[in-house]
C-alpha cells in the first residue's frame, strides 16, 4: 500500500512538475497526504447490488445502489449504474469513480 502510495505521488508531483519537493514527500509523507491518497479497495466482479453514500449530496440524493454492471464484449467491466434510493433517479458512472474516497463512501453512512 505505501509503495502504491509512493507511485502515486510520484506521477502526481512529475505531472505538475514540483519535482524538488519529490524527494521530501518520498521519504515520509505528511497524514493530510496520506489522508488524500485513501481510495476504497474493491472488487468491480462484487459491485452489483452494493451501497454507496455520496460525500456531498446533489438533490437530496445521498445515498446509491449499483442495479447494473456496464461490460465491455469481452465481460471487462467499465462502468455502473447508480441508482438514487431517495427518488429512483440512475446515473451511468465509471467503476473506478467508486474508488475516490473524497467522493464515495461504502455502505451507507
Amino acid at each position: 500500500m505505501a509503495q502504491t502510495a509512493g507511485i502515486y505521488l510520484t506521477r502526481c508531483i512529475q505531472r505538475i512538475g514540483c519535482i524538488s519537493d519529490l524527494q521530501a514527500i518520498n521519504r515520509r509523507p505528511s497524514s493530510h497526504v496520506r489522508a488524500e491518497l485513501q481510495m476504497n479497495r474493491l472488487n468491480p466482479e462484487k459491485l452489483l447490488m452494493s451501497k454507496w453514500t455520496a460525500t456531498q449530496s446533489e438533490q437530496r440524493e445521498r445515498h446509491f445502489i449499483v442495479t447494473r454492471l456496464i461490460r465491455t464484449e469481452d465481460a471487462t467491466i467499465i462502468g455502473c449504474v447508480l441508482e438514487a434510493v431517495i427518488n429512483k433517479n440512475t446515473y451511468e458512472i465509471n467503476w473506478l469513480e467508486l474508488k475516490d474516497s473524497s467522493r464515495w463512501l461504502m455502505g451507507w453512512k
